[in-house]
């Protein structure tokens, strides 16, 4: 049913309305679009609607330019404010993965065990722990930065410092072959290390292994008495213990190893040590025993070989 013609009042509106959604100077323009106004107004029919249709109409492609442009999104520009800088998160006091230390591992495996049970590459997780890397950390770490890492895995100095190298033994073993080594640790030219060219630069350090004992361990780890060169077969697998990758014949340096997981593998080449192959068992029973006879005696002279 078709509502009665607008008044005079309701007619201004609408030519206000036609002025604020499309203003045009066209006088002609202005009217086509009060009309389409008015003509929706008495049938009662949507004004976007008519409008957009008559503009089509009679306008063609020139209709989408003179139909209203959308509001510009987002929030109103409004007078500057001054904000609070919120503070950083703050550094967590304790490690939430904080593995213990095994009697008789060397620290820098524990720190290589770390590295893993966190899922970080343990060369990234060194240089945030340790910040200045000493050249050989098991001999070089200092008290201080031990004590700090105590308070981070929630262990005591004495357990950590007790896989050092130190040559005077902080936490000494309470077993016959623990004395033993205790003894041995005292030497350091016993201690598997690359020389120093010239004295400029200090040792290399040289950690050997035994592909045995990894593949065995339920947490594979490196034991301290493979940083000594009279141990050069381990008895538990009469398997000769190795100081290189077994593919590449790379150093192996537990805290330079990019990724992550649960075996150690060679930095450069990233192979598996514990896929090493083993020493053949009649190689080893030759060596087994003379290596027990200088256990027993305090390490002797026996030296072991180290390719440059």
């Amino acid at each position: 049913m078709a509502k009665t013609a607008p008044d005079h009042a309701a007619t201004d509106r609408l030519a206000c309305d036609a002025a604020a959604w499309l203003p045009s100077a066209d006088p002609d323009t202005q009217q086509h679009i009060l009309g389409l106004l008015t003509a929706a107004a008495v049938t009662g029919a949507e004004p976007i609607v008519t409008l957009r249709d008559g503009l089509r109409r009679w306008f063609g492609a020139a209709a989408p330019a003179m139909l209203p442009r959308s509001p510009p999104s987002g929030p109103v520009p409004g007078p500057a404010m001054p904000l609070e800088p919120l503070t950083g998160p703050r550094r967590p006091t304790v490690w939430p993965v904080r593995p213990k230390r095994i009697a008789d591992e060397l620290f820098s495996s524990w720190l290589w065990r770390c590295a893993t049970a966190s899922h970080v590459s343990p060369a990234l997780f060194a240089a945030d722990v340790l910040g200045s890397r000493p050249d050989d950390v098991d001999r070089d770490i200092a008290p201080e930065t031990i004590r700090r890492l105590a308070r981070l895995s929630g262990q005591t100095f004495e357990a950590l410092a007790a896989g050092t190298l130190p040559l005077v033994p902080r936490s000494p073993q309470d077993t016959i072959g623990g004395m033993v080594e205790d003894l041995l640790m005292t030497e350091e030219r016993l201690l598997l290390a690359r020389r120093a060219r010239g004295g400029h630069r200090r040792d290399r350090p040289i950690v050997a292994y035994c592909p045995g004992c990894l593949a065995s361990d339920v947490k594979p780890y490196f034991r301290r008495r493979w940083r000594l060169a009279p141990f050069v077969i381990c008895p538990a697998h009469r398997a000769m213990l190795l100081d290189r990758c077994w593919y590449c014949r790379s150093r192996i340096d537990l805290l330079t190893q990019s990724r992550t997981g649960p075996q150690p593998r060679c930095g450069p080449c990233g192979r598996l040590l514990c896929e090493a192959p083993v020493t053949p068992r009649a190689v080893a029973a030759k060596l087994v025993p003379r290596q027990r006879n200088r256990k027993r005696c305090g390490g002797g002279t026996l030296r072991r070989v180290i390719s440059p």
